[in-house]
């Protein structure tokens, strides 16, 4: 469940700088995401068809 609010916490905050255009482009999303999840010492959650 801590993995769940923590994903949930990064969601809301690239969310708001999406609205705010702190990024310019879907793949600086993109590496945003991974930096943060990776940072957190999580593993990036196993998605259907990524796994390859």
């Amino acid at each position: 469940m801590k993995e769940r609010e923590n994903l949930k916490k990064l969601l809301k905050k690239v969310i708001h700088e999406t609205e705010n255009n702190k990024f310019h482009s879907a793949e600086e999303l993109v590496q945003t995401l991974i930096r943060e999840i990776t940072s957190q010492g999580e593993s990036l959650p196993n998605v259907a068809g990524f796994d390859k």
